[in-house]
């Protein structure tokens, strides 16, 4: 996974000393940050910094008012649907409405400074930037990026705040960016930044890390944290830094640090282990009856996605009622409990069945009484909730037994799944490292012939769609990557003559005629399967049975 979002190595951030650049020290100096749930100014400190050597390719968000270079999973702020939200770099559109500050004037007149439960004005922070831009001259150091949009401070003809952020229409183009990229980690995770004199708002590094609490705590007291240990990060042009390692601003050796109070250990973050699956439906007038029967739309199909049961395995359901009224105590009327083989009511959560998420599933038992025991109704005819049907045994009951896994869907990811129908060469991506490494984003060691870095598993694409889409629909995928929804269409069509139709739309021709093979191979799966048996027996000798 590439783990780093940061800025082009030009641009800076404002904090309480002025406008700055990344420096050794850039942690000690609070920052003005953007509060997005509140659409306010903070000040905070920084978490922590990165700083790493950039061969890859970037993306420059510019329009008249603002000029950004970001590196991919940077956390950029744009407007869509008159809110602000967070997106991805490698996400954004070709053009984005994002939010920027004309001058330091728009700025708020106070901004609260959280931590130590005080504020600075407006007109105190302008001060610091004059003083900053000040001693810059006296020192005869050049200021590559100007002041406020390349005027000084002073020279602003505007002297009044707007207040609030405003927003300009901006181009998204990716551009080969070689050099070095920063960035800081602030509590509110966006914060004020500046590029070629202009000032935008743009958010933390995209991958969520954990703040080692202990070692804070230790800095916040004016302690020296305990060194226990020295390593080596793999790549010298590479910085991070984890919940126990403090690594020098270019790579190489760093230091192993031990917190010297109770909070050793602790952290802010778990990693990240899930993905989302969102199912909407677009809003409607009437009734959900009324909607199917217009549209043929809007229901999800529960007896289609049913949670298959293994080995001749029965559950109990409730198949009826009876028309005789219970007493007065829950429910109405007596339901008569049998079992069936039909599947287990799908759930809102899907699991990929390996060792490590099986092995988080307690084994349970459920339902079964043995002839030995009676359901107890303490004296009285009409039991616990109502009136037993005396056709009906006592103890007869029904349950089951097993991992509670049981009880969700399973799409099993499978390697074959990736490559199926690609005549291509396999292949490994070279992203400009001296040491390749292998995530799905620089795969530099293994051979794949798919690489897209995602590939959704056909199983689990065929389920959704199931789920939502009725027999003769048609599916478009606007983002369509390598073709899995497209593969799974074709899939459900020979399996469950679903007869759907699929428009798929993808940005990147290489990803399309990936998609294009893979979704081909589903829809003639049997025969290109026959003609690889029949090469793969010759290959061994094999003559043919018929």
């Amino acid at each position: 996974m590439w783990l780093y979002g940061c800025l082009s190595e030009d641009t800076e951030i404002l904090t309480l000393n002025g406008w700055e650049r990344y420096h050794k020290a850039i942690e000690e100096s609070p920052v003005i940050c953007y509060n997005m749930d509140k659409d306010s100014f903070e000040i905070h400190q920084p978490e922590r910094s990165f700083i790493y050597e950039n061969k890859h390719p970037a993306y420059r968000i510019k329009s008249d008012f603002t000029d950004q270079i970001v590196s991919r999973n940077h956390r950029c702020i744009v407007e869509r649907g008159g809110r602000k939200v967070f997106a991805y770099a490698e996400t954004l559109e070709r053009q984005e409405s994002v939010p920027f500050l004309e001058s330091l004037h728009d700025l708020p007149e106070t901004i609260p400074y959280p931590h130590e439960g005080t504020s600075i004005t407006k007109q105190d922070l302008l001060q610091r930037v004059r003083l900053q831009e000040y001693q810059q001259k006296q020192e005869g150091e050049s200021n590559p990026s100007g002041a406020m949009r390349g005027e000084g401070v002073d020279n602003l003809p505007c002297m009044w705040g707007y207040g609030k952020t405003r927003t300009t229409l901006a181009t998204v183009e990716e551009v080969e960016y070689v050099g070095n990229m920063w960035c800081v980690q602030v509590p509110t995770g966006a914060f004020v930044a500046r590029r070629n004199g202009q000032i935008f708002i743009t958010g933390n590094s995209g991958f969520p890390k954990s703040l080692n609490i202990g070692l804070a705590i230790d800095k916040k007291l004016g302690l020296k944290s305990k060194i226990i240990g020295k390593g080596k990060s793999g790549n010298a042009n590479t910085h991070t830094r984890s919940l126990n390692m403090v690594k020098n601003p270019f790579g190489g050796e760093y230091e192993i640090k031990q917190a010297q109070n109770q909070w050793q250990g602790w952290g802010t973050a778990l990693k990240p282990a899930y993905e989302p699956i969102i199912v909407a439906r677009k809003p409607f007038k009437g009734t959900v009856a009324d909607n199917v029967i217009k549209y043929g739309v809007g229901g999800i199909n529960i007896d289609g996605c049913r949670i298959p049961l293994e080995n001749g395995e029965t559950i109990a359901t409730n198949v009826g009622f009876l028309d005789n009224l219970q007493s007065d105590g829950w429910g109405t009327k007596k339901c008569i409990t049998e079992k069936t083989s039909q599947g287990r009511f799908p759930a809102n959560v899907i699991h990929d069945g390996s060792d490590e998420v099986e092995s988080l599933f307690p084994h349970t038992k459920s339902g079964k009484m043995t002839s030995e025991h009676q359901r107890h109704t303490d004296g009285s005819p009409n039991g616990i909730y109502g009136k037993f049907n005396k056709e009906h045994p006592l103890s007869e009951t029904y349950g089951d037994s097993g991992s509670a896994s049981r009880f969700f869907y399973c799409a099993k990811a499978n390697k074959k799944d990736r490559d199926e129908g690609l005549e291509i060469a396999a292949s490994t991506i070279n992203d400009g490292r001296k040491k390749s490494i292998d995530n799905p984003y620089q795969r530099g060691e293994t051979l794949r012939k798919n690489i897209h870095p995602t590939v959704k598993p056909c199983e689990l694409m065929q389920y959704l769609v199931r789920l939502v889409t009725p027999k003769g629909g048609i599916i478009l995928d606007p983002f369509m990557g390598s073709g899995s929804t497209g593969k799974a269409c074709m899939f459900e069509n020979r399996e469950r003559q679903a007869d759907y139709k699929f428009i798929g739309i993808d940005l990147e021709e290489e990803y399309c005629n990936i998609a294009r093979d893979r979704i081909d191979y589903a829809l003639n799966k049997y025969k290109y399967d026959y003609q690889q048996e029949l090469e793969k027996a010759k290959e061994k000798g094999q003559l043919s049975l018929f």
